[in-house]
């Protein structure tokens, strides 16, 4: 197990890698994954309004708390623990630990909302478009670090981020972009 140090470490370059949204181009895109065993994606209609049901618009960025976004079976199919929210900057983060048998099976695992940084404001010398993430416009990154990142658009002036960090950098992209998939699903 990490040291308290390394952990504080690897935290704090985590989330600098996050803000500092330097990049290069990576091969792939993050593919929507199947709505079926997304619990709110149901149709049925609701006889009373409730504060736990989903209402007919979701709520603003500002509204969203980054450890609630992501439904607990979707951390768990990443095998994601420990949700941690901080903020860094203009960014409300949440970060989670992917434990493997060794320290190059594992990874830091972070989601930011940036209430007022929009995708223009994104900090980095390439952004590689994406594919639209559900109705949201997307961008992949890597950092100098080798942070994976995928920015999606929300609205002109806000964004949300997920990265990830690591273990095999091929691997980490492929977790920031499962990430990305969730999280877009609950964006409004």
């Amino acid at each position: 197990m990490p040291s308290r140090p390394q952990v504080v470490t690897v935290t704090v370059v985590a989330l600098l890698a996050l803000l500092a949204g330097c990049s290069q181009q990576m091969e792939g895109s993050p593919a929507p994954g199947d709505d079926s065993s997304n619990p709110t994606a149901t149709t049925e209609p609701s006889t009373e309004e409730t504060p736990s049901s989903e209402p007919s618009s979701k709520p603003s960025l500002a509204d969203l708390q980054p450890c609630d976004v992501i439904e607990a079976s979707d951390l768990a199919s990443l095998q994601l623990t420990s949700g941690r929210e901080e903020k860094a900057g203009g960014a409300r983060v949440c970060l989670w630990r992917r434990e493997g048998a060794t320290i190059n099976d594992s990874y830091t695992v972070s989601l930011g909302l940036l209430n007022d940084q929009g995708l223009d404001d994104l900090n980095a010398p390439t952004i590689e478009p994406l594919p639209k993430l559900g109705s949201h416009e997307a961008v992949s990154f890597v950092d100098s670090l080798g942070t994976c990142g995928i920015a999606i658009a929300v609205g002109d002036s806000s964004r949300a981020e997920t990265s990830a960090s690591g273990g095999d950098q091929q691997q980490a992209c492929q977790l920031a972009a499962q990430l990305a998939t969730f999280l877009e699903r609950r964006l409004p």
